[in-house]
């Protein structure tokens, strides 16, 4: 365990990767985690970690490469709504304190499906979530 705290932060992301045990949910989250990389855990610009290390926020989310935050933005905006789609899982989840189930999806695109008028709004779909089936039938 020691030598893994070792790594550079990118061999971790490498290793996150190609790790059987850690490809497939990290194959998705990583992408997006870099552009973030910049903001310390609680919320502080940093250029570089508690070890010295340069933070370095580039990546790569679906075929597109970026260098920080600033150009994930014009990424995910060209197609926003897996996004949303995401955003609202992790929000219901968090709401009904429990990971969603197959008899819940129809619900999540309701919410979602609700506020695609309006961009998709955190607004509404923290409102949806709240007054909708999602937290009716927990």
């Amino acid at each position: 365990m020691a030598e893994e705290h070792r790594l550079q932060v990118q061999q971790l992301f490498v290793k996150h990767r190609t790790d059987s045990a850690c490809v497939e949910c990290h194959r998705q989250s990583d992408p997006l985690g870099m552009s973030l990389e910049a903001f310390d855990p609680i919320g502080r610009m940093r250029t570089r970690y508690e070890n010295e290390q340069p933070v370095t926020t580039y990546g790569n989310y679906r075929g597109t490469e970026f260098k920080g935050i600033q150009d994930l933005k014009p990424i995910l905006l060209q197609d926003i709504r897996p996004f949303a789609f995401n955003l609202t899982v992790r929000l219901a989840e968090y709401a009904k304190g429990r990971k969603l189930e197959a008899a819940d999806s129809l619900a999540i695109e309701a919410v979602v499906n609700g506020a695609e008028a309006d961009d998709f709004a955190l607004r509404d779909l923290v409102e949806a979530i709240a007054e909708g089936e999602l937290l009716r039938n927990r």
